[in-house]
């Protein structure tokens, strides 16, 4: 006879193998889609009791599940509805977020934060001017921790998709911001 602790272990194990099925399903399709090996990463794999409330406070145990995180990148927003189509077809897979971010955000950080830094002295400069005297040379210069007062500077998304310019636009590409807030101070000059 099989213990219960057998059968928790087979209902276990059950659960991480179609788990691993879903997982390599979803792989399989995203090489299908070209997305790269290196930017397909799973984590934060999950066994738990499956329990199902019943009236009067108790609970029943169903059995076990299994969940893994699956995350990737692509790197093109045309591909989005396909992906999306895809994935969203396969059996016992669920979507829980879409993340949209950009390839050359550093560059455009850096770009940003030397804007932050010549709307800075400009300020100063206005500053002073209302004091009668000007600014020298900058005493300090450091990039502060960013707050919702934040100078921003939105990035509009350059890729387009094909689905996006049809009728039933399922996609918005919108803007993403990109922020810096520098903090200046400057020498005053006295003439």
């Amino acid at each position: 006879a099989l213990t219960r602790a057998c059968l928790d272990a087979i209902g276990g194990f059950a659960a991480l193998r179609d788990n691993d099925q879903n997982v390599s399903a979803v792989i399989a399709f995203l090489r299908q889609q070209k997305i790269a090996e290196k930017k397909i990463q799973t984590s934060q794999l999950q066994l738990a009791e499956d329990w199902e409330y019943i009236g009067g406070g108790q609970r029943v145990q169903k059995g076990y599940y299994a969940a893994t995180v699956l995350s990737f990148e692509s790197p093109s927003l045309e591909n989005y509805p396909s992906l999306w189509k895809g994935i969203s077809q396969l059996p016992s897979v669920s979507i829980e977020g879409v993340m949209f971010d950009i390839s050359n955000r550093i560059q455009i950080q850096e770009n940003t934060r030397i804007q932050a830094l010549l709307a800075a002295k400009k300020k100063a400069e206005r500053l002073a001017s209302a004091l009668e005297t000007r600014i020298g040379q900058p005493l300090l210069i450091e990039e502060e921790a960013s707050r919702r007062d934040d100078i921003r500077t939105p990035i509009a998304f350059t890729a387009q998709s094909r689905a996006a310019e049809t009728e039933k636009q399922s996609l918005s590409p919108g803007t993403l911001s990109i922020q810096a807030r520098i903090k200046a101070v400057f020498h005053l000059l006295h003439d």
